[in-house]
């Protein structure tokens, strides 16, 4: 929805009906939200330069068995056969259509293939020349549990072979489901992203990662001892200190940390041992108390 509003003023100048068909609800699944922004940042705005005026671009989702379909169809000029084999090339530039007519795609198909395929997913055209286009891909269903267990086990892996260490970062909210009654499912969702937002931004090194799960926010610190790693935990509580002044009502934050190999030898054990140390990082205060 955030990037067909975005795209919507570049294809009502060409008088083209931008049209999303998207189901009411759909099940939670672990993505990088830039990425698949950028994916369909990449295929709308194909769709709209090889989509001639008063056509049509429809994007929608639907949630299948094993993984969500998403597709982007436009009433444009179609692809030739002969440049079907190009379509997802790197620095491929081609026309549509047999002949003359605009270029493209450039870099765009290319990117967009690696960040679906770097999902676990696939990503494929549907075309008849002069008859329209229809991009599709599928996002697998992939729980957050199952993609911070993968990362977090590589990376151990991987700090074996150097004899390395690797700190971790557990942020939650304090009794999550009582805070969720007073403040809505929503509201403690805006809150858990906002959490994130605040790890990512204390965060120095392009290796580090944040991760979320659920009503908690892991933090990755690699080749990090424990004490660096309580440096990187100062900074995040001044972050959510300053946070939780503004916030109208009261909640308390918690945060534990854990290092590899010294506290854990094992994913599961890193994070438990993280999650069993939490400390409370300040309990707001309400406006109305203030």
């Amino acid at each position: 929805k955030e990037v067909i509003s975005t795209l919507k003023p570049e294809a009502d100048m060409k008088h083209i009906k931008l049209v999303a068909a998207l189901q009411g609800s759909m099940p939670d699944i672990y993505i990088d939200p830039d990425k698949i922004t950028q994916i369909f940042t990449n295929l709308i705005g194909n769709s709209t330069k090889f989509t001639p005026e008063k056509g049509k671009i429809t994007v929608k989702i639907v949630n299948s068995c094993d993984d969500i379909i998403c597709s982007v169809a436009d009433t444009g000029i179609g692809i030739a056969p002969e440049n079907m084999s190009k379509l997802f090339g790197q620095f491929e530039q081609f026309n549509r259509q047999e002949g003359g007519g605009i270029k493209g795609t450039g870099l765009g198909l290319a990117i967009s293939k690696e960040l679906v395929e770097m999902h676990g997913g696939k990503i494929w055209v549907e075309t008849k020349l002069g008859k329209g286009a229809k991009f599709i891909f599928n996002l697998p269903k992939l729980s957050s549990e199952f993609i911070i267990k993968e990362y977090i086990d590589k990376k151990i892996t991987e700090a074996m072979d150097r004899g390395a260490k690797i700190s971790i970062l557990a942020i939650s909210i304090g009794d999550f489901i009582e805070n969720q009654k007073i403040f809505g499912k929503e509201r403690m969702r805006e809150i858990i992203r906002d959490l994130e937002k605040m790890a990512k931004a204390a965060l120095r090194r392009e290796s580090d990662t944040v991760l979320k799960h659920g009503a908690e926010v892991i933090v990755v610190l690699l080749d990090t001892r424990e004490e660096d790693a309580f440096t990187v935990k100062c900074r995040i509580e001044d972050s959510i200190n300053e946070y939780l002044r503004n916030l109208e009502g009261k909640i308390q934050i918690n945060m534990g940390i854990a290092t590899f190999p010294d506290e854990a030898d094992t994913c599961e054990v890193l994070i438990d041992k993280a999650k069993s140390q939490v400390e409370p990082v300040y309990a707001g205060i309400n406006k109305r108390d203030s």
